[in-house]
């Protein structure tokens, strides 16, 4: 049959039995050959070539190829307000409040222009009309000189201590829409516009361009007779516009006499005018005192259209006024008055006595 050779071992101890030692070589590392040492020197070379090559084209490279700088970062979006939801309005009854009044301010009127004429004051006072009529004022209080829709002129009488209580023209005020509704007042002493004093140096000048020119000189008309040799004071007022007013005002401050002025006034006629200068519509006779007293009244300037700040109480007693005498009848009392008295200026009492009581009755007294 078939059979397998096998083969035992058995330990009997170190260095005995029977055996051959054989020694072994085993190489360590490389042995080095000619070609090793070519093949490294080429290595080398190649080596140096490629890293000097690198540190040269680095630069060109950068030149050539600069690097790009910093990524720009975008700005922060800013968020879209979104918009708060709209609630639909709840009808919800609301108060109407009650109008204020607005007050009213007069408005300047383009209207025609008539014939150009001239008024004069002086005295105690007396007022030589526009259409040529003189008539005297004798009653203290504010009135109106001019009245107009564009053109007011007011004039303030008061006594003096030598007019025996007849008043004089004291103070002129101007204003109105043609003056843009300013106020202009002009006193023996003193003059103001707006309420901001003018005209302080003698002479002087006080203008609104495109409105007004104001100058106040020792040039121009005496406008009262026995005036000779005394000093004149002058205001010369021009405002600018299609009524043409040109005023003068003759200042007077003797002590003897009192302050007062006199006063001239040119101008065109305007539509619906009156006043102490009269209607200036080409009748003399409408402008008698009395009946301009009944057309504007016996108490002067209403307060609501006062251009003065204060004004005058006009005290209406049962003793009659000099004002309701009769211009013939008072010229007649002024004369026999005179006479009576001995004096320049006849006392009130006299001529209101010879007026309202007769002549036999002033005369005995």
């Amino acid at each position: 049959g078939d059979s397998i050779k096998t083969q035992n071992f058995c330990y009997v101890g170190v260095c005995r039995g029977n055996y051959t030692k054989d020694k072994v070589a085993i190489p360590y590392g490389c042995r080095l050959r000619p070609c090793c040492v070519l093949f490294s020197l080429l290595m080398l070379v190649l080596l140096i070539y490629f890293v000097a090559d690198a540190h040269i084209d680095r630069p060109r490279a950068r030149a050539l190829h600069p690097s790009p700088g910093p990524v720009p970062v975008p700005p922060p979006r800013t968020p879209v307000p979104v918009p708060a939801p709209t609630l639909r309005p709840q009808h919800v009854p609301v108060p109407v409040p009650a109008p204020v009044p607005v007050p009213v301010v007069p408005a300047l009127l383009l209207q025609p222009q008539g014939p150009y004429g001239i008024c004069t004051i002086w005295g105690d006072p007396h007022i030589r009309t526009f259409d040529g009529l003189r008539s005297d004022y004798y009653s203290l209080g504010e009135y109106w000189i001019v009245k107009s829709q564009n053109v007011w002129i007011q004039g303030r009488y008061l006594p003096t201590k030598a007019t025996n209580g007849l008043a004089v023209t004291k103070i002129l005020a101007v204003g109105g829409p043609f003056l843009k509704n300013a106020k202009l007042i002009v006193a023996p002493t003193w003059a103001s516009w707006n309420g901001e004093r003018v005209l302080e140096a003698f002479p002087s000048n006080f203008n609104i361009p495109g409105l007004l020119q104001m100058r106040y000189d020792g040039i121009g008309e005496m406008l009262q007779k026995g005036r000779t040799g005394m000093a004149k004071h002058i205001v010369h007022i021009n405002v600018t516009g299609p009524e043409g007013v040109v005023i003068q005002i003759n200042r007077w401050t003797q002590a003897s006499e009192g302050e007062y002025i006199n006063a001239k006034i040119s101008m065109h006629a305007q539509p619906g005018q009156d006043g102490h200068c009269g209607n200036f519509n080409r009748n003399a006779a409408d402008d008698d005192r009395l009946q301009v007293r009944a057309r504007l009244g016996k108490a002067g300037v209403l307060s609501s259209q006062l251009l003065f700040n204060t004004k005058t109480p006009i005290v209406v007693t049962n003793r009659p006024s000099i004002n309701d005498c009769p211009s013939v009848k008072l010229d007649e009392a002024k004369a026999s008055c005179k006479a009576k008295e001995g004096a320049f200026i006849p006392s009130m009492a006299c001529l209101v006595d010879f007026c309202f009581a007769g002549k036999n009755f002033a005369m005995q007294g």
